[in-house]
């Protein structure tokens, strides 16, 4: 906690909250876990606005358990009108306006399919070499773009306390996921954990193949399958792909190891010796030391 006192007097107190007992839970297990949950709502978590004040039942849904006790929120905590400020965004009238309005679009790029391709027209208009020319096409993408941010795709969330889970034709069986369940949910009939799609049983092969046809090693495919796919066993499937090929297993760098080369053991003091040089305070020294009594000389250089 520190305590930093504003120039009017009056004191912030700000508060760590990365500390193991105050961890912030990742959203993907938020969403996971709010499966059942009867009532929902949202909080924007960057604008520090204390403005609305709460009535007694919804100070209640507030309440926090601290290492202290519980306590709880009399007014709401944050400032939830993020989408309503985009939509109420006025055409830009030049490329640092247009700038401004895609750099708020970026930030939740991740929440819009082909967010690239629904910008190709506002992105060329940003350009050096290209004229400020706002036309009909440019401005129906602006539109379709708000729209997009404030009709967020559809995300049904999955239950990992149901017998299993059928999807877009497809059946998973839920036990495999236990140790993830958390991080579980469907986006557009297909099943995912975090920001990897989870692979059907059927297809696993065919992408087992995909990721070995270029030799590349196990590091390297597990990297691949670590930024998009995921199913339960894939890393140790990804091993034991790679240990059966022949050609991977040619291709390993040499791990040979150097053999240890003892030094003969010496019969009386100062028969035999080692020398190195170090430095200390900007100083140099000479470091002797005997091998038969570990007695050392160290002798200033320079």
């Amino acid at each position: 906690m520190v305590i930093i006192k504003k120039p009017n007097g009056k004191v912030q107190i700000s508060m760590d909250f990365r500390m193991e007992y105050l961890q912030l839970p990742a959203s993907e297990s938020i969403i996971a876990g709010i499966t059942k949950s009867p009532i929902y709502t949202v909080l924007d978590a960057k604008s520090a606005f204390w403005i609305t004040k709460l009535d007694g039942k919804s100070s209640s849904l507030l309440t926090m358990s601290t290492p202290y006790g519980y306590y709880r929120f009399y007014r709401l905590p944050f400032d939830p009108s993020k989408l309503e400020a985009i939509q109420k965004m006025e055409i830009p009238m030049d490329k640092t306006s247009l700038q401004r309005f895609l750099g708020t679009m970026n930030y939740l790029a991740k929440f819009m399919p082909n967010f690239a391709d629904k910008t190709v027209l506002l992105r060329q208009l940003l350009k050096k070499d290209t004229p400020w020319t706002w036309n009909e096409d440019i401005e129906k993408e602006f539109i379709e773009l708000k729209n997009l941010v404030s009709n967020p795709p559809v995300l049904s969330l999955f239950d990992p306390h149901g017998k299993g889970l059928y999807t877009k034709g497809v059946a998973y069986a839920v036990k495999p996921y236990g140790h993830c369940k958390e991080e579980l949910y469907i986006w557009k009939d297909l099943l995912c954990r975090g920001q990897r799609f989870v692979i059907p049983k059927v297809q696993r092969k065919g992408i087992l193949q995909t990721l070995h046809m270029s030799h590349q090693g196990i590091s390297a495919c597990k990297n691949r399958t670590h930024e998009a796919i995921y199913w339960p066993g894939l890393d140790r499937q990804i091993e034991e792909m790679v240990y059966k090929c022949r050609i991977c297993q040619e291709s390993q760098p040499s791990q040979r190891k150097e053999p240890l080369l003892p030094h003969e053991i010496a019969n009386y003091p100062w028969q035999k010796v080692a020398i190195d040089f170090f430095y200390l305070d900007q100083f140099v020294f000479i470091i002797i030391v005997d091998y038969y009594s570990r007695y050392l000389e160290v002798i200033k250089v320079s």
